[in-house]
């Protein structure tokens, strides 16, 4: 999506990414009200049913803006409110967007079958709106249910509004003659639908009490994995495509490590206890992010910077090794052996930790940020020594160690972040929000 892609291409700040959808928007206005000036004053056979749709698009634009203004005034006051409502900026943006080249396709090229298409496409990015302005407004109560389901119908939102996007691809793609990717992205879309629908009534159990949080968080990460498995999918058929053989395969994988995920989250939903779906949970975790620093160590070395790949690749080792701790902590905990669990359970924890912030050193190295790198290295250290501690304590029954030596790491990790920039921890704010609900971490590095 074109303002998540801008968080990565330019680097931009949470902040400045609102700003440049609010200008993008009255770029876009300005453009679309010559058109329509130019139509008035042409006066077609079909003016006035001209004039009519370039108005519904002025009024799509223009409401567009008005959401970035909002998304920039709520991100000084709550941030995850604020961020949600620049998504919803961003689906009225693609709205509008859409339904410009319906109106192209149908007034101007004479192709009614495309414009339909696009029309089509731009009832999913309406809806995907709808759902982010529920999901808001439900950020702005102070409850955690009213976040969770807020959180839900969020990324419900984010999916449609990825729906919209694989189905302009399709038709793009179409008018190139390329069956392969046209088929690629229509499933695509479908799955995104899926994955919608799965958040939505998630959302809707919890408003109605009818789910627990712990197993609306399982079932939600479940839709995050589908999620993902379409933007995989769709990239391993670009990679190929585009003739980049390692691309694919590692994109292809990251399809299978989806689906195996997706299998994991489903085993917490149905665990008996809330301990052991969480055992089950942070393992489905590990298998997302082992996926993605291995997605990422792919990417590095197509762009030749082998430094960073190496890195990112000891990143996936430890981040495995948190998998088969975590996967030992579900089996203890089947067995009756909770204290077992527990302490493997936490060791795979601090390892994940581990593997995550070597990945933010490995990046904040990459582009000389000596300012936020000394604070990883740190952190790195104490969840390191942390995951030791607990696995030790697993087979020697020293759980209080264990305990107070991961508090010291998690202090560390705050003191690292509360050293950087403010700009910085805005960013890893960002990260944070992201993490707890998706693990779709191309966004924002």
């Amino acid at each position: 999506m074109e303002g998540l892609e801008l968080s990565v291409s330019t680097g931009a700040s949470s902040l400045q990414i609102s700003i440049l959808g609010y200008c993008s928007s009255l770029k876009m206005l300005i453009d679309i009200k010559t058109r329509h000036e130019n139509v008035r004053k042409g006066h077609t056979e079909m003016f006035e049913v001209e004039l009519l749709v370039l108005s519904d698009i002025i009024d799509q634009i223009e409401n567009s803006a008005t959401m970035w203004l909002k998304s920039i005034n709520k991100k000084k006051i709550k941030l995850n409110e604020g961020v949600t409502w620049g998504q919803v900026g961003m689906a009225v943006m693609l709205t509008s967007k859409l339904l410009y080249k319906s109106y192209e396709n149908r007034f101007i090229r004479n192709n009614l079958e495309v414009a339909v298409e696009y029309l089509e496409a731009s009832d999913k990015s309406k809806l995907a709106g709808k759902h982010l302005e529920i999901s808001a407004n439900k950020k702005n109560g102070d409850q955690d249910a009213d976040e969770a389901e807020g959180n839900n119908w969020g990324w419900s939102g984010v999916c449609l509004l990825m729906a919209a996007e694989y189905m302009m691809k399709s038709i793009e793609y179409g008018q190139c003659s390329n069956r392969t990717m046209v088929l690629a992205h229509r499933e695509a879309a479908v799955l995104a639908g899926v994955a919608a629908t799965l958040y939505s009534n998630n959302a809707k159990f919890i408003e109605t009490k009818n789910i627990s949080l712990t197993t609306a968080s399982s079932s939600g990460r479940s839709a995050s994995c589908i999620m993902l498995q379409c933007w995989f999918e769709c990239k391993k058929h670009e990679a190929r495509y585009n003739a980049q053989s390692i691309l694919a395969k590692c994109y292809s994988e990251a399809v299978i490590d989806c689906q195996h995920a997706q299998d994991l989250f489903e085993k917490s939903a149905a665990a008996r206890t809330e301990s052991l779906s969480m055992s089950w949970y942070a393992a489905a975790l590990t298998v997302l992010f082992s996926s993605n620093f291995q997605v990422r160590a792919c990417e590095a070395q197509i762009e030749k910077h082998y430094n960073l790949m190496l890195k990112y690749l000891e990143a996936v080792k430890v981040s495995r090794e948190a998998g088969e701790r975590l996967k030992i902590s579900a089996d203890k905990k089947m067995y009756g052996h909770e204290a077992e669990g527990n302490s493997w359970g936490w060791s795979g924890v601090c390892l994940l930790m581990t593997a995550e912030y070597m990945v933010k050193a490995a990046y904040s190295e990459f582009i000389n940020d000596s300012t936020s790198i000394n604070g990883y290295l740190i952190a790195i250290t104490h969840a390191g020594k942390a995951a030791a501690v607990y696995a030790d304590s697993a087979i020697f029954k020293s759980a209080s160690t264990a305990y107070s030596v991961f508090f010291g790491a998690y202090r560390t990790v705050r003191a690292a972040a509360s050293d950087l920039s403010k700009e910085a921890r805005d960013e890893v704010k960002i990260s944070l929000i992201a993490a707890k609900e998706s693990d779709d971490l191309y966004c924002i590095h």
